[in-house]
Order: structure tokens, then sequence, then C-alpha cells
């Protein structure tokens, strides 16, 4: 499945963004089950998504994978800035 960026780039975990204008960093992409325990809990429970830390003074933030689409308030506002490590 995979999740992209308005720009295209595609969502990977460690990438620098902006939501809102505030700095963050994309901690974790759920689009399918996995064998880990935390990203099959968002599989479950939200259908997937990403989650961005260090967004200013919100802290964690996950985004729902029906929110990651061109109608998404939140994706709408979700920039790319650059790949981490």
């Amino acid at each position: 499945m995979g999740f992209t960026y308005l720009s295209g780039e595609e969502i990977k975990v460690g990438d620098q963004v902006t939501l809102f204008e505030k700095p963050g960093k994309i901690e974790l992409v759920v689009d399918g089950p996995s064998s880990d325990a935390s990203m099959n809990w968002h599989w479950t429970k939200f259908g997937g998504g990403i989650r961005i830390g260090e967004h200013g003074e919100f802290g964690r933030l996950f985004i729902r994978a029906d929110s990651l689409n061109a109608d998404g308030y939140d994706y709408n506002n979700l920039k790319f800035v650059s790949r981490g490590e």
C-alpha cells in the first residue's frame, strides 16, 4: 500500500517533516499487518497510518490511513523536508 506526501515522495520512517509549520519526524509507518506489536496494534485499531514524533507542543501524533489522502486536513498540511537516518 504505502503512503506518499503531496509532493510525491514516499513517506518513510526517519523523514523530517513539518505539520502545520511545526517540525517533526516520522516515527512509524503502518501500511499493513506486521510482526511488530506496536505496528500491528495501529493496524488493527486504525487500519494503519503514520506517527509523527517531536511535533512541537503536541508530542506524538498519529494520522490515520483514511486521513492520508488529498481530502485530509492533516495530510494537506504535512510537508516533506528531508530524509532522515
